[in-house]
This record gives structure tokens, C-alpha cells and sequence, in this order.
């Protein structure tokens, strides 16, 4: 892949954080047969990710304004590659939220979160080179996993809950997707 010029346009809309429910499927549940498309920007992923009979993802509430994504350049020279982490907290303490803290805390996974500009960005999935060492493919390989999920009641006016960090590593930071989020357990 050849350099690029790197645009920026003076007066674009450029606000942070995330948007709307946080999708989350087990890696598991997920037809790792069916290859993924990848765009020929080597970083965005344009097929859909194909589920098992029956599955789906699940939506996970968060409190607009508390949701990010973190990438971080790690390694030593020459073996670089980035951490990636998908950061949101869930306000309150429910069973809900404590059997799926239950359920999640082993468990590998692909989460998918949109921004403010409603671009979807992914979690657990990344690009790699092919066996012949040349063509650029999506791989499974990567899931995310939780990485902590510290929570409290809070005092009186402060707000109570669940901050979850989910985190993943890749050759490039969390990807775009513009495939479908399949959130219906009956297909």
C-alpha cells in the first residue's frame, strides 16, 4: 500500500466520544468461514460479519458522554503494533448488567460502536497479511476481551454504575465497518 496524502477540511464537524447502544457477539458465535470484505483502504471492512443459526448481537446501553475509543502504539522498534480499547459506562447496577459482567468477564468477542459522525468502528477484529505474505485480509485472531469493569453505588448526587473497558491489539486501531449489525436471534 503506497503513502497517501492525509486531508483535514478547515470547519469539519470533528466531535468525540460515542453515540447509541455498544453491539457485542461472542467470537464464538461468529462464522469465522465466511471471509470478511476489506475496502482497499486496508482499513475498512465492508462485508458483513456473518453469525451462527440463531445468534446474534447483543445491545449494551451507555451513558452518552462517557464512551471512547483508546489506541495506543506499542512494542519495540521494528514490532510494532496497536492496543486498542473501547471504553463506556452502563449507570446503574442491575442483574442484567451483573450476569452479563458474569458472563463476559472469559470471554472473547467482536464490539462495534458508533461516533458522533456515525461511522461504526470494530473491536476484535484486525488486518493482517495473508499466507502468501502480500494480500491484506480481516482476521478473527484478535477478539477483545474485558479488561476491567470497576463499579460503585456512589454517593447521593454522584452517579452510580459499571465503567467497562474492553480491550483488543491489531496492525491498525480499531477498524471502520459499514457491514450490518445483526441483532435478530431468529436468523
Amino acid at each position: 500500500m503506497a503513502f497517501e496524502d492525509v486531508p483535514y477540511g478547515q470547519g469539519q464537524d470533528n466531535m468525540g466520544g460515542l453515540v447509541g447502544s455498544i453491539y457485542f457477539v461472542p467470537m464464538d458465535d461468529v462464522d469465522k468461514t465466511t471471509p470478511l470484505t476489506l475496502e482497499a483502504d486496508g482499513v475498512t471492512i465492508s462485508g458483513n460479519i456473518v453469525l451462527a443459526a440463531l445468534k446474534k448481537f447483543i445491545a449494551i446501553y451507555h451513558t452518552r458522554g462517557t464512551g471512547k475509543i483508546l489506541s495506543n502504539l506499542v512494542g519495540e522498534r521494528d514490532g510494532r503494533s496497536f492496543e486498542s480499547m473501547f471504553e463506556f459506562k452502563f449507570p446503574a447496577d442491575t442483574p442484567e448488567i451483573f450476569s452479563f459482567l458474569r458472563q463476559v468477564a472469559n470471554t472473547p468477542g467482536i464490539l462495534i460502536a458508533k461516533d458522533p459522525q456515525g461511522k461504526y468502528r470494530v473491536l476484535g477484529l484486525t488486518v493482517v497479511k495473508d499466507t502468501d505474505g502480500t494480500t491484506d485480509i480481516v482476521s478473527f485472531d484478535f477478539p477483545s476481551y474485558l479488561e476491567s469493569a470497576p463499579g460503585d453505588t456512589g454517593y447521593g448526587a454522584d452517579a452510580k454504575g459499571h465503567t467497562l473497558t474492553f480491550k483488543s491489539e491489531g496492525l491498525v486501531p480499531p477498524m471502520f465497518y459499514t457491514g450490518t449489525i445483526d441483532i435478530d436471534d431468529l436468523t
